[in-house]
């Protein structure tokens, strides 16, 4: 339910969609940018469909799988 009530927010607020099907490779903090609160310092290395995306971000929701993941790459 609150996965739902998060999207209709989005759409309804800013017009902003979720794409799914990406597989979270990295996730990186710039700690100098983190202070700044215009700055986007998440930086988020994705794969899809065999293609490698990175999104910059202001902040970033992790599901627990990414989570594990990502204790393992630190």
């Amino acid at each position: 339910q609150f996965n739902a009530m998060w999207l209709e927010a989005m759409r309804r607020l800013n017009g902003q969609e979720v794409n799914y099907g990406y597989k979270v490779m990295k996730v990186t903090v710039d700690e100098e940018k983190a202070t700044d609160p215009e700055a986007h310092p998440v930086t988020i290395v994705t794969e899809k469909g065999g293609k490698e995306e990175v999104f910059e971000a202001k902040y970033c929701l992790v599901h627990s799988d990414v989570s594990r993941c990502y204790s393992n790459t630190r």
